[in-house]
């Protein structure tokens, strides 16, 4: 951290703890943070340092939202997106509106959780 960098990237919520504990405060937790138990840890976690969590479902991102509000504390994420190697992440190939019968582009779908996500009172 010394030397310039601006934060760690790690697995799981388990080492997040760990670095945020020893004084990292910008953690990015590559993987989803799906379990009730691990999202209310997290809100906590998220007043002692900035952190990001990846998700690529909509319900996920909603639960994260509720538990951040309730706790007080701000949950930054980020959506995850395959890109091919269908490993992890919201496959746009497969993610299409019905009446379109088409993928969506990236752009649409960020529109598409924007509009989904802009009126719900547990991400004001």
């Amino acid at each position: 951290m010394e030397l310039g960098t601006i934060g760690i990237t790690c697995a799981k919520l388990s080492e997040a703890e760990v670095l945020v504990n020893a004084g990292i405060t910008n953690v990015l937790i590559a993987n989803q943070v799906v379990d009730p138990a691990e999202i209310k840890r997290l809100a906590n976690l998220a007043g002692s340092c900035n952190i990001i969590v990846a998700v690529e479902q909509l319900e996920n991102l909603l639960r994260i939202g509720e538990v951040a509000k309730a706790v007080g504390n701000t949950i930054h994420v980020v959506i995850e997106v395959d890109v091919g190697l269908h490993r992890a992440g919201v496959n746009l190939v497969r993610l299409h509106w019905s009446w379109r019968k088409k993928p969506l582009t990236l752009m649409e779908f960020i529109s598409w959780v924007y509009s989904v996500t802009k009126d719900s009172p547990c991400l004001k």
